[in-house]
């Protein structure tokens, strides 16, 4: 008999792409029945106002949560899947049905990474309801599957959630598609790779500032993004339109060198792993998961809070004055894809935790 599976998803930046992996593995399983609900096809008009008014808007997907959930309950599922944390809190929960909640960092996590002067942060009664419903999650039965090590701790040590409700769970990668170029060499300019929507969250300006300083025969900068700049430069590319995941895509990671993330706040990072499969080095800030995922030293660098265009080319410059160094950390890049972010192996596990009839058993 085939378990009925609810996936509740967002169509959010970074969840997006969660979601097309997860629902991909699913439908392709013999053993599932897969119904979708989105939550953007849920009080889109409430959660318009709430924008327009800049007040509350995550109420507006909380509830969208709640409405989505109990559609899915109607059609009796064995498990729910909800992909993110903070838009549960309001999940109604049946006896008989398993729940996974997916979640990048806690309501917790998420204050204090928006904070760019981390003295200032002040939780409010709104995190106190957030700790409440968690606990209550958790109290019914819910599991937790975590980005990161960090959220893990987020939520065992800022929430007292019990270690065996918690699980390690990444973002994932198909390391059969996402691999490097068979014949990669080094060489001069140094090809670097920005990915990302949010522009100066992400550091895109820190990169902008590092190009300006370094010599034009040194690097070549290339960025993935929606974000309007100046690549008059000769050294400086601006990949507009590329769809996600297709052959373009793959192959400007394939042709980079090594990819920079200094970003001022960030639960982990999709791209580096994305990166790390085709044996990308990555460079990025000390926030969130990021110092979880970058072994420093060993598959890229890992940069201090608030990092400076400076901090950002003496790392790139590591690279630039040492090709068997580079050589070197985007093998073991590479190496940590295949070993602990494969998504064939990792989803196989979860699709193992969600058939269980007695649970998830820890490893």
């Amino acid at each position: 008999m085939k378990t009925k599976l609810a996936i509740i998803t967002s169509q959010k930046a970074g969840w997006k792409t969660i979601r097309y992996r997860v629902e991909a593995f699913f439908k392709n399983s013999p053993d599932f029945e897969v119904e979708t609900y989105h939550l953007e096809d849920y009080f889109p008009k409430l959660r318009a106002w709430l924008k327009k008014k800049n007040k509350l808007q995550t109420l507006g997907f909380v509830l969208a949560g709640r409405a989505a959930v109990n559609r899915a309950l109607k059609n009796q599922p064995d498990v729910i899947f909800f992909t993110t944390l903070h838009d549960a809190m309001l999940m109604p929960m049946r006896k008989g049905v398993r729940y996974y909640i997916y979640s990048d960092c806690t309501p917790q996590q998420l204050t204090r990474l928006n904070y760019e002067n981390k003295s200032e942060v002040k939780l409010n009664a709104i995190h106190d309801l957030y700790e409440y419903f968690i606990k209550r999650k958790a109290k019914a039965g819910a599991q937790f599957l975590c980005f990161s090590q960090w959220n893990c701790e987020g939520l065992t040590s800022g929430y007292g959630i019990d270690a065996q409700s918690v699980f390690y769970f990444p973002p994932l990668v198909d390391t059969e598609k996402w691999k490097p170029s068979p014949e990669k060499t080094y060489s001069k300019p140094l090809k670097v790779l920005f990915v990302g929507a949010d522009f100066r969250r992400k550091g895109g300006d820190l990169i902008l500032e590092a190009a300006a300083k370094a010599s034009r025969s040194d690097y070549e900068w290339h960025f993935m993004t929606s974000h309007p700049i100046d690549d008059s430069a000769e050294n400086i590319y601006h990949h507009r339109q590329v769809d996600v995941g297709d052959e373009q895509h793959l192959q400007i990671f394939r042709d980079a060198d090594v990819l920079v993330l200094p970003t001022r706040a960030d639960a982990l990072g999709i791209v580096i792993i994305e990166g790390f499969a085709c044996g990308l080095p990555a460079i990025a800030t000390n926030v969130g998961g990021i110092s979880g995922l970058i072994d420093d030293q060993q598959n890229g660098f890992i940069l201090k809070e608030n990092p400076t265009s400076d901090d950002l080319l003496k790392a790139l410059g590591q690279y630039l004055d040492n090709f068997e160094l580079l050589r070197s950390h985007a093998e073991h890049a590479r190496a940590k894809a295949e070993s602990t972010l494969d998504e064939q192996t990792m989803m196989q596990w979860l699709h193992d935790l969600m058939v269980a009839v007695d649970g998830p058993v820890k490893s």
